[in-house]
């Protein structure tokens, strides 16, 4: 490798594209909704009783509810298709690094650890609420709206970007509105989170492939460059997910709207939004420790 993959992380540009992310921010966002996804199908939000849900039934649905069960999933084929189209990595560095990443992050290891800790810090009564209000008709419509969005391209997003005016009158009322709901959800904090795993780890194992040790960052300069990703990520994300998430609730009705925030600010939705958050960047921060102790046994 000519260790022009691993020069071009330290010197990351101010003005990084969301658009040549390794990952598709927009599907990111939805998964950070957290209380609901198009993964949770109105067949199953209005058939089942969750007063009579067992423990386990209970974590399937709020799986499927956050989205996670099929979001992790997609993050190892992130990876994958990063390291495909990575034109820098010769086969046998491309072939180190999914190794070392995969121990880590392969998709049905994350979902699995995730899965367990869900179960481990499960809480009946709010989750029992959380499902109820899934059920709702508040409930209903908003995950239909997220439903018909779920695959917005981000040519559809720029323009709706371009032509939507958040200071006119009639928009301000759902601003604020999603605005609130941005901040209850931490959907900027789970998006980034993910974002920072992939660019942090593809970094890291990319350096770990490095043939020549000239040509590896040391630690420091690899803390140095992941805390820069990390500060880039937070200045730009904020804005692309608040675009996707006035998009996604362009036409929604102000009194679903505003009976969403209601649930978001409950015992209930403050204890999902916590526990799945806690729980996302504990499964993250354990994968990325057991990347490194991959890396560990593999130069000893």
């Amino acid at each position: 490798m000519s260790g022009s993959y691993i020069t071009r992380y330290k010197s990351i540009p101010s003005d990084i594209s969301v658009s040549r992310l390794y990952f598709n921010a927009m599907k990111l966002c939805l998964l950070s909704l957290l209380v609901l996804s198009s993964a949770f199908s109105q067949t199953f939000a209005q058939s089942s009783d969750p007063d009579t849900m067992s423990d386990e039934e209970l974590v399937d649905a709020l799986m499927q509810a956050s989205g996670f069960d099929l979001s992790l999933l997609d993050v190892w084929y992130g990876i994958e298709e990063s390291i495909n189209a990575e034109r820098e990595l010769a086969s046998g560095e491309a072939t180190k690094v999914r190794q070392l990443l995969r121990a880590g992050f392969y998709g049905e290891r994350l979902v699995s650890e995730y899965r367990n800790r869900l179960s481990r810090d499960l809480n009946n009564s709010h989750a029992t609420r959380v499902i109820t209000f899934l059920q709702s008709e508040t409930g209903q419509h908003i995950l239909e709206k997220e439903t018909r969005e779920a695959n917005a391209t981000d040519a559809e997003l720029q323009d709706f970007a371009a032509s939507f005016d958040p200071h006119d009158s009639s928009s301000s009322v759902r601003v604020e509105l999603v605005r609130t709901m941005m901040s209850e959800t931490q959907a900027m904090e789970n998006t980034t989170a993910i974002l920072h795993a992939l660019y942090s780890n593809l970094l890291l194992t990319a350096n770990a492939a490095e043939n020549e040790p000239s040509g590896r960052m040391s630690d420091s300069e690899f803390e140095a460059t992941s805390g820069l990703i990390r500060s880039q990520l937070d200045q730009q994300i904020g804005q692309y997910i608040i675009i996707s998430m006035l998009y996604t609730f362009r036409d929604a009705d102000i009194s679903h709207l505003e009976a969403y925030n209601d649930h978001l600010r409950s015992d209930a939705g403050r204890w999902y939004t916590s526990t799945l958050h806690d729980i996302l960047i504990e499964v993250l921060e354990d994968a990325h420790q057991t990347v490194r102790n991959e890396i560990r046994l593999t130069d000893s």
